[in-house]
C-alpha cells in the first residue's frame, strides 16, 4: 500500500470538497459536511483508485458491521478474503477517537477473513497556530499507532463552531496494530 499517495489523495479530496461547499454556502467549509458524506466520499476515492492505493482489486463494503462494536467506516475484502478496515472521526473529540482505535485493536478476524490492514482516519478542525499541537493529535502519542506520514497536512478552512478564529482542516491517517 502505498501510504503517501492514499494519504495526498484523501487530503486533496477534502481541499476540494472545502473549496465546493464554500461555493454553496460561503463561510461554510468542509465542517459543513456530515462525517458519512466524508467517509463514502473517502470510500469512492480508495475504490476508484484500489490498485495504486491496495495494489489488487477490492470489494468496498460501507458500514459493514464486524460484530466488535457498531458498524466499520469502511472496509475493503480483496480477492483472497483478507480485510483493509477503516474507521473515520471528522471534528470529534480525543475520547471518540480511543473508542474508534481501541476497536481496530481488537479486531484480528472475522469470519476466517484476517485483517490485512487498519486504519484510522481524523480530520481534525483545528486552530490554524494550534496545528500539530492540538491537544487530539498529542493525545495519540502514546497509542501504539503508526502515523502514515511524517508530516500532517493542513488547510485553511471556515467553520461556524468558531466563526471568529483562524481555522484549519487538519488530516491524521494512522496505522493500527
Amino acid at each position: 500500500m502505498d501510504y503517501e499517495y492514499t494519504y495526498n489523495k484523501i487530503f486533496n479530496l477534502l481541499e476540494n470538497e472545502d473549496a465546493s461547499i464554500n461555493l454553496l454556502k460561503p463561510k461554510a467549509g468542509i465542517f459543513f459536511a456530515p462525517e458519512l458524506y466524508l467517509v463514502f466520499q473517502i470510500g469512492r476515492l480508495l475504490k476508484t483508485h484500489e490498485l495504486k492505493v491496495f495494489g489488487e482489486e477490492v470489494c468496498w463494503l460501507r458500514e459493514y458491521s464486524l460484530n466488535n462494536g457498531g458498524p466499520t467506516d469502511l472496509l475493503f475484502k480483496n480477492k483472497d478474503g483478507e480485510l483493509y478496515v477503516f474507521e473515520c472521526k471528522v471534528a470529534s473529540k480525543l475520547s471518540l477517537y480511543f473508542n474508534d482505535i481501541n476497536k481496530l485493536k481488537k479486531l484480528c478476524s472475522y469470519r476466517k477473513n484476517p485483517i490485512k490492514q487498519k486504519f484510522f482516519i481524523a480530520i481534525v478542525d483545528v486552530f490554524s497556530n494550534q496545528g500539530l499541537n492540538d491537544g487530539r493529535l498529542t493525545g495519540l502519542k502514546d497509542e501504539h499507532i503508526h502515523q502514515l506520514i511524517p508530516k500532517f497536512k493542513m488547510f485553511h478552512t471556515e467553520y461556524s463552531a468558531y466563526p471568529s478564529k483562524d481555522n484549519s482542516c487538519l488530516l491524521g491517517m494512522w496505522k493500527v496494530s
